[in-house]
């Protein structure tokens, strides 16, 4: 198949960096792959930020193609902690 015969919102390998693991009304929670080395990957010879607050990611969801803006950056220890996964070191 050519690139011309391809859906433009196909996704594309080179630019996924994770995995949505939790959907919570107009917020969702991804998780960055372990294999990611940097926050950034080059596709078309256009330089493109990954994870990063403000960034725009495209969410493939069955036919449908999602755009939504980076807004909040954490390690995951801190969303399993809160999520009552892990102990708390601190205990008060």
């Amino acid at each position: 198949m050519s690139k011309h015969d391809t859906w433009p919102g196909n996704p594309i390998e080179n630019l996924s960096f994770g995995t949505i693991i939790e959907v919570d009304g107009t917020h969702i929670v991804a998780e960055l792959d372990t294999d990611i080395a940097e926050l950034s990957r080059v596709y078309g010879g256009v330089i493109y930020p990954i994870g990063q607050f403000g960034s725009i990611i495209r969410i493939h969801f069955g036919r449908r193609v999602l755009f939504a803006y980076v807004s909040r950056l954490r390690m995951k220890v801190e969303y399993d902690r809160e999520r009552g996964m892990l102990p708390d070191s601190n205990p008060t």
